[in-house]
């Protein structure tokens, strides 16, 4: 089997909570860049990116803070051929973490 990160996330598969790598372009493929994120995914529905493609909204994690989220106040638009499938916590996390957005709590 191969790594994860291999093909973006299918259109199919970009549903609220699925959880993502944000892999730019320039990172050559690497999550082990540092411009590369994890996260998972709030929105249930894609929206048309600016650059072109569809994209989703967003919510990614400190850097070496898996489970820590890096944005509080709302999401990032991405686009979804910079999302690659990746688990980087436990789901339960990303479970807490929505229903904290839900209730404004976050």
């Amino acid at each position: 089997m191969s790594a994860p990160w291999t093909e973006p996330i299918k259109p199919e598969d970009a549903v609220r909570g699925k959880q993502i790598v944000y892999i730019p372009s320039h990172a050559d493929g690497n999550p082990g860049h540092p411009d590369s994120e994890f996260g998972f995914i709030t929105s249930s529905g894609r929206v048309n990116a600016r650059e072109g493609g569809d994209a989703v909204f967003c919510r990614y994690f400190f850097n070496g803070k898996a489970g820590k989220i890096r944005t509080t106040a709302n999401s990032e638009s991405t686009n979804l051929r910079d999302l690659y499938p990746c688990e980087s916590v436990p789901q339960f996390v990303v479970k807490a973490l929505l229903w904290l957005i839900e209730k404004d709590r976050l």
